[in-house]
């Protein structure tokens, strides 16, 4: 059981990753634009 546990996060964790670095990016590129704008 806690094999497949530890499986299906291995796997998961790609996409998470993806996802938090794509909105991490976002906050960034907001913050400059923000820093430009103002």
């Amino acid at each position: 059981l806690t094999e497949v546990i530890l499986l299906k996060s291995m796997f998961r964790m790609p996409m998470i990753a993806a996802f938090l670095t794509v909105i991490l990016g976002m906050a960034i590129l907001m913050g400059y634009l923000t820093q430009l704008l103002f």
